[in-house]
């Protein structure tokens, strides 16, 4: 979360998303306006707000679809929370302005989500359908085992790992 930096000197800027393509994070953005707990989306230039960074690895371009997702969970499941920390360091600190943004004072904390979603595979060999065969009384149920990243996808096929169960 940034914590100090002047919003208001930033507002200016009209940054509410930041395409960086050949960084790790190709994606930089606020957070979506959503309070839930006891945590209130950033409403003013004066509150601290939280950014999303977004990562897609990737694996070696020309390689077979199956080959290169291997890879990119590979690349992305070997890095480290330093390694994290490193670049959205160098990141922000190359995006922002000097004179507003100090990585060290204005970032208050460094979440990283590592979610392995997203590199499944289609088609014969479809991944997604192997690995949801039910096992037992345990059926699988996530966006992965639907060959799809998306919120509609999880919902289906947990009602699909539901009826499996009987």
């Amino acid at each position: 979360m940034i914590k100090s930096v002047d919003l208001k000197e930033l507002h200016p800027m009209e940054i509410g998303m930041a395409m960086s393509p050949g960084n790790m994070h190709q994606a930089v953005m606020m957070d979506l306006p959503v309070s839930m707990g006891g945590y209130e989306y950033t409403k003013t230039p004066d509150d601290p707000c939280v950014i999303q960074m977004i990562s897609c690895p990737y694996g070696e371009i020309g390689a077979p679809r199956r080959e290169q997702y291997r890879q990119a969970r590979y690349k992305m499941l070997g890095l480290q929370f330093k390694d994290y920390e490193e670049e959205i360091r160098a990141h922000l600190g190359g995006m922002l302005p000097k004179e507003l943004f100090n990585f060290d004072k204005d970032v208050e904390s460094i979440t990283v989500n590592r979610w392995g979603h997203g590199y499944t595979v289609a088609g014969p060999g479809d991944s997604a359908i192997i690995g949801r065969q039910p096992f037992g009384r345990i059926s699988i149920a996530n966006c992965d085992s639907g060959s799809s990243s998306d919120a509609k996808t999880a919902i289906d096929m947990a009602l699909r790992a539901v009826n499996e169960l009987g």
